[in-house]
């Protein structure tokens, strides 16, 4: 048997693969013009590298100066650069006595370039849950800090400016996790293969990511309602402070009427 690390780093938000794939790093062996999502390149003989466009590039049994050149090279093509690199690792070993899994661990047998790929993306898929459920993480405190000023002074110290960008900033959230996450789908390429469709299964199960998928729609789900009800609260504020400014410029014209009137 063969110990066989996979080290996946979110960079971005986003990776342009196209424009990356025309500087040809490495021989190209899978992707899919159609969704236009992963690059799947072999380097040497059970070595391979995957390059997703939501933001994470991926290593199957690479050296560590490996890696670190092919970050390089692909640095210029992330966009959105986050500003601290996630990773996450997942030992595979090769050659066993068919599919066995442990934890943050799998057993294989003959290491297919397709399984894998299937296990590279779906390691892909559970950093960039991470990524999000992080993100979530931060606009629930920030949330909360609005939720703490209101129950102890009474009142929202926040504009109706900035709680539209947060609202737009948990729906963002959840448009890129629809697009980009195949949780609750099969995985591309699995469809009409059982043993792939077995294994893509399985890795999801191993990692946790039906039960985290669910959590973070309900945390956003939770935060995007939170800020619904300030924003209403905003609202209503505006409108009253509105109010009053018509009810002054009121009571201003009619004393300057009955000044006029006197005089």
């Amino acid at each position: 048997m063969a110990k066989i690390k996979i080290v996946a780093y979110q960079i971005a938000e986003k990776i342009d693969i196209l424009k990356f794939k025309d500087t040809k790093p490495a021989e190209l062996i899978y992707f899919d013009p159609t969704i236009e999502s992963e690059l799947f390149y072999q380097i040497y003989k059970e070595q391979y590298i995957s390059v997703y466009k939501y933001g994470i590039v991926c290593f199957f049994n690479i050296k560590p100066d490996q890696t670190e050149r092919f970050l390089k090279l692909i640095y210029p093509f992330a966009l959105t650069r986050i500003d601290w690199e996630l990773i996450k690792e997942f030992d595979v070993e090769t050659y066993s006595h068919g599919i066995k899994f442990s934890f943050n661990k799998l057993e294989i047998g003959y290491p297919e370039s397709e399984i894998i790929k299937l296990i590279m993306l779906n390691v892909a898929q559970s950093l960039t849950l991470d990524y999000y459920s992080l993100q979530a993480k931060i606009l629930y405190n920030d949330v909360n800090l609005h939720s703490e000023s209101l129950e102890k002074f009474q009142k929202l110290n926040v504009s109706n400016k900035e709680l539209k960008r947060i609202i737009g900033k948990v729906l963002s959230i959840k448009n890129r996790l629809i697009t980009n996450l195949y949780i609750l789908d099969a995985s591309p390429g699995t469809y009409q293969n059982e043993k792939l469709q077995t294994l893509d299964l399985g890795l999801k199960e191993n990692l946790n990511m039906y039960k985290r998928s669910d959590t973070l729609h309900s945390e956003l789900l939770v935060i995007r309602e939170q800020l619904e009800l300030f924003n209403d609260i905003v609202d209503h504020e505006l409108d009253v402070k509105l109010e009053i400014i018509i009810i002054g410029l009121i009571v201003f014209e009619i004393f300057n009427t009955l000044i006029e009137y006197i005089i």
